[in-house]
């Protein structure tokens, strides 16, 4: 005779729906939000993409320099920006292409890359 409590799905489900619950329902779990305030908004091309000077490691950054051809939002009108961005990192600049770009005090929000003719 075999004297082991069979195995029962419904149980299992019935006393993790609380425990998930509670999980997720904290308040306290840490949400992160870079820059959630982006004024500056333009297009603008890449005039440059250069290295910073020291180790070459996964925290290395480009300083990228960019041409604005046009503002979509924000009070600043100068015609030339600079940020940094991480040099192994998902954002590829390249010199010469168009770019829609966002940026808080010099600080990369969001970057698209366009075509010329989508402005």
């Amino acid at each position: 005779m075999d004297v082991r409590p069979k195995f029962n799905p419904t149980a299992l489900i019935r006393c993790s729906i609380p425990f998930l619950t509670l999980i997720l329902s904290n308040p306290a779990w840490p949400v992160v939000t870079l820059i959630p305030d982006c004024p500056e908004k333009f297009i603008g091309i890449v005039e440059s993409s250069k290295a910073d000077e020291g180790p070459n490691n996964s925290l290395s950054k480009l300083n990228i320099t960019v041409e604005v051809t046009k503002y979509l939002s924000g009070t600043s009108q100068t015609k030339e920006k600079k940020f940094k961005v991480l040099k192994y990192g998902n954002l590829q600049f390249v010199k010469g292409n168009y770019y829609i770009i966002s940026l808080n005090k010099n600080h990369l929000c969001m970057a698209e890359k366009v075509g010329p003719q989508d402005y």
